[in-house]
């Protein structure tokens, strides 16, 4: 059955590296794997005894360690080359908790307060590697005490049986589920309990072959039919490991007709061979091809590149690594170098788990207003935004006019004052304005989009230079930061333009871009974040570039200042119910394929009331026409912004 076994491992790992370059969702190959994995590591044991963990755990050591580390020593460099960060390095957490094979529960920690970094990326497979490593540790030592029973087969089954059932019970009733090993055990005390069944009823080992082709079919279109969605996969995730189970039951060497014939074929088993330093070399690989490629999204053409690169890659290490490796287990001369090797690691992962930082928290929005909020705002009477924040006090003109009056409206657009615009030499299609710094900036920001973006920007530069980031913006009117045309079919012109200044965004090498989460929001709840918009965070997510988000601004279709003219500001027909433009979610919560790297800034408290979005607030009218805000009521966005952008743009890279 090992070159059976060998063969499904290569189908399971293609599996996997293709959802890292195609889906970037949840892999059914990989929970495949994790359940091939507890079946490999209890079928020896219950076959020769506990004197067989000892030689198994110098296997484990010999194949994971060298090739792990060769591949974290050339991501490292590969960071300290190509992500120029002047500020704190915080992917070097990730490598060292990926190195002492903790990186899930550092993972997980990171995530709960929402400060994992965007690096995470390059990374990312050793999450996976550590719950498999640690599931295998203890799941061996329980081994090592039930072998030594009468009937261990028996007591394996019920005690991997139960494990598995306590696994899937919790990985249904928790939220925080992604990293923790205790909701993906389940896959993998499966394929034990497999293993288990084989010795306690021997009826299994004659399975009909029928069982292993049905097996194979089900688990290729578990693979193939499985959409994104549940950060597990769900049931999906039963599917793609109960599918394996068939497989292995009906995987008989012996018989003519076997879905072993299949499994056994050369390619299968040669990628079953190259499949750990496969996984292990893709994601970087991937991680690091945008900036070097000089593009936002690979093509078809340059994916396949990459991924012929890192296979290449995986087959250089398998032969000047793996296999001289493993030939130092010949004769069972270094059987203690498992114990030691991995006795180390765990040691060490063990200081590493009870001093972990937990991650610093954002700080909370204040409770209450400062008194420099007041001061900040050049004249009393208009408030603007700042009337919406907590605690204002109005002390302005009991009967102030309104701003900013008609002849002003058409002026009210938002320049980029100050600033040093140009054309880049890499894409001259494309308008970058620079503010000036003093000396070496803080951070180093884009805002990009469309007008809405533009009117925006004011507050937001306003922060940046009290900060001293270097702001650029990039903006063309109607088209928003996508891959595609979003305002109207086949705008080629904001098509070549995107993908222009994804392109110099990359080679910029920023630590944020700023630009639009969500669109369209309009009364009747039609508020979008499109996919468009995701695939380019994807792609500056993989290139190690933060998003953050902004929430749109309201639009309507009538002619907002007219109104107030011709009605009032407060006529009710000037304005919407606030649950009929926003829902109380954001679509940019709910929608799949979001970089879990993502922050986002939603300012619609400031400018809805609770219950009603209105065309004035603060004495300060909002609108220029029906969907663009004034300049005069974005500049008193910045006092909010003062308290609630830095943390976003100058903390550690960042998950939602």
């Amino acid at each position: 059955m090992t070159d059976s076994l060998l063969g499904l491992r290569g189908l399971t790992v293609a599996a996997t590296v293709g959802w890292i370059f195609w889906s970037l969702t949840e892999s059914m190959g990989l929970h495949a794997l994790f359940a091939l994995a507890g079946f490999l590591v209890t079928y020896p044991v219950l076959s020769r005894g506990v004197r067989e963990i000892g030689p198994l755990l110098t296997r484990l050591a010999i194949g994971v360690l060298p090739v792990a580390a060769v591949v974290l020593l050339a991501t490292v460099g590969a960071m300290l080359d190509l992500v120029r960060d002047p500020g704190p390095r915080p992917w070097i957490g990730e490598a060292i908790t990926s190195a002492l094979f903790v990186r899930n529960w550092w993972s997980g920690s990171q995530a709960a307060v929402g400060s994992l970094p965007t690096s995470a990326t390059a990374f990312q497979q050793f999450w996976a590697l550590s719950t498999l490593v640690q599931l295998t540790l203890v799941w061996l030592a329980m081994l090592a005490a039930v072998v030594r029973l009468a009937r261990p087969a028996r007591w394996t089954l019920l005690l991997a049986g139960t494990l598995a059932s306590g696994s899937l019970l919790y990985a249904g009733l928790t939220d925080q589920d992604y990293f923790d090993p205790a909701s993906r055990a389940w896959m993998f005390l499966l394929g034990c309990l497999l293993a288990a069944a084989l010795f306690a009823v021997p009826r299994l080992s004659t399975a009909p072959v029928a069982v292993g082709w049905v097996g194979l079919v089900s688990l290729l279109a578990s693979i193939l039919l499985a959409p994104p969605g549940h950060p597990s996969g769900g049931l999906y995730a039963v599917w793609a490991v109960a599918s394996l189970l068939l497989v292995i039951l009906g995987c008989r060497p012996e018989a003519r007709y076997s879905v072993a014939v299949a499994l056994r074929l050369p390619p299968l088993r040669y990628l079953g061979r190259l499949g750990y330093g496969w996984y292990l070399w893709a994601w970087p690989v991937l991680a690091f091809a945008p900036p070097i490629l000089g593009v936002a999204e690979p093509g078809l053409l340059n994916k396949y590149q990459v991924l012929g690169f890192s296979l290449l890659l995986a087959a250089i290490t398998y032969h000047l690594l793996q296999w001289p490796f493993a030939l130092l287990d010949r004769g069972r001369a270094t059987r203690w170098f498992g114990y030691a090797g991995l006795g180390i690691l765990q040691a060490g992962a063990l200081l590493m788990c009870v001093t972990l930082p937990e991650g610093q928290p954002l700080p909370p929005p204040p409770k209450k207003i400062t008194p420099d909020y007041i001061a900040m705002v050049t004249d009393p009477s208009h408030p603007g935004a700042v009337s919406r924040m907590p605690g204002y006090t109005y002390k302005g003109n009991p009967e102030p006019q309104l701003i900013p009056g008609k002849e002003d409206l058409g002026k009210d657009w938002v320049r980029a004052d100050g600033d040093t615009c140009g054309k880049p030499e890499r894409n001259p299609d494309v308008v970058v304005c620079t503010s000036p710094v003093n000396g070496t900036p803080a951070k180093r920001v884009v805002m990009i989009g469309d007008s809405h973006m533009q009117q925006f920007s004011t507050a937001f530069r306003r922060v940046a230079r009290e900060r001293n980031w270097q702001f650029n913006t990039m903006l063309k009117g109607s088209c928003p930061f996508s891959v595609r045309s979003e305002t109207r079919p086949g705008y080629q012109a904001c098509l070549d333009w995107n993908a222009a200044a994804a392109r110099e965004i990359i080679a910029m090498r920023p630590d944020v871009v700023i630009t639009l989460g969500s669109r369209n929001v309009r009364p009747g709840l039609t508020e979008v974040t499109p996919p468009g918009f995701v695939e380019q965070w994807q792609a500056l997510d993989r290139a190690g570039i933060r998003i953050l988000g902004v929430r749109d601004s309201p639009r309507y279709g009538f002619d907002v200042p007219d109104c107030v003219r011709r009605n009032s500001a407060a006529a009710e027909q000037c304005g919407a119910p606030l649950r009929s433009v926003y829902a109380e979610q954001p679509p940019y919560l709910t929608v799949p394929g979001v970089p879990a790297s993502a922050r986002f800034l939603d300012m619609s408290s400031l400018l809805c009331a609770a219950d009603r979005c209105t065309p004035t607030v603060g004495n300060v009218l909002m609108y220029m026409d029906d969907n663009h805000l004034t300049r005069t009521f974005t500049e008193t966005l910045y006092p909010w912004l003062r308290e609630h952008l830095p943390p976003l743009i100058e903390s550690p890279r960042t998950r939602r």
